[in-house]
Formats: structure tokens, sequence, C-alpha cells
């Protein structure tokens, strides 16, 4: 399955604006947490691809997903995923990717009129940070639509956002290092 979305790393007054406004123009929104479980091996193999193995778990259902990126340019990202769906939390997968730690997002959706797409306002909480992530994801075609939201909503669209996942293993490479300890 193919994806394109718009990424945005907001401050925290900057996030709750826009998502205000994005409900008053938008209407229609959901909410719900997620939880992603991040895999990759000692090495860092996958992360250093630009590839992402996590299993997905929304309420009582967990998918493995694979995702790996096919081009960036500023903020917006596509990329190719594969997901099936699973029973349980493995703790190793394909005898070597570890289960690495876990990121936690409340998630509010807010629904595009025309089935375009829809615009995920995250509040992600990871190895002791909680950062604030605004994703405009949209069917193929809908680029300009996607532009008018990031023009109605007053985004930055020039400054390139690094996904969940490499914010993950980058802090948890600090981790890592020690660095985190020399700083406490």
């Amino acid at each position: 399955m193919i994806e394109k979305e718009y990424k945005f790393l907001l401050d925290k007054e900057q996030f709750f604006k826009i998502q205000r406004a994005a409900k008053n123009i938008f209407k229609h929104n959901t909410k719900f947490l997620q939880i992603n479980y991040y895999y990759d091996d000692e090495n860092g193999s996958l992360s250093k691809q630009d590839t992402t193995l996590r299993v997905r778990q929304m309420g009582d259902s967990l998918l493995l997903q694979k995702k790996w990126h096919i081009m960036k340019s500023g903020t917006a990202v596509v990329s190719d995923e594969t997901e099936a769906e699973i029973t349980s939390l493995p703790n190793v997968i394909d005898d070597k990717y570890c289960l690495m730690g876990s990121l936690v997002t409340q998630r509010v959706r807010v629904f595009m009129k025309d089935s375009s797409g829809y615009i995920d306002f995250d509040r992600n909480y990871y190895l002791g940070v909680c950062d604030y992530e605004v994703e405009i994801e949209i069917t193929s075609g809908a680029e300009k639509i996607a532009e008018k939201c990031i023009s109605l909503l007053k985004l930055d669209s020039t400054s390139a956002v690094k996904g969940k996942s490499t914010r993950f293993f980058e802090k948890l490479h600090l981790f890592g290092k020690g660095k985190i300890d020399d700083e406490i």
C-alpha cells in the first residue's frame, strides 16, 4: 500500500491552536489511542535504511507493519507499507529484530469532507519525551487539497520533519550512548 502524507512537528501551543481551527473547519473527528512497538537489530540496520518494522496496537487489534520511505521532499513523504494482523506481541521478529521499545500516541483524526484524506493530531509519548505532530494523509491525486489544508491551517510546509520511528530511535540511541546520564 502506498501512503502519501505531510508531517509537521509543532510546539504545544501551536498544536492546540491548529487543532481547534481544524475541528471548526472540518467538524467530523474521532479520538483514539495507538501504541507503536518498534523493532530493529542491535546495529540499527532497519533504521539506517529508513525502514520501520513495528507492531501497531489499537484497542485489541495488533498489526505487524513494515514501512519504507520511497520519497521525501520537505514535509511530504511517500512510503510503501505492508501489514498483517497478528494475535500476540512478539519479542523477536525473523530471529533477528528485537523489540526496542514503544511510542504511545493520543490521536485526534479530522476527516476531510470530500474523503480525500484526513488530518491526524498526534501527542506522542516515548522515552521521557512528549512531542506534538500533525500529519495530513491523502489519497493519490489529492496534493492540491493537502496544499490548501496546509495553507488554511498556516502550517510551515518548508521544514522537513523526521517520522515517529526516527525520533524514537534517535532518542533511544542517546540512551545507549550514555548522553542522557551525563545531562542529569
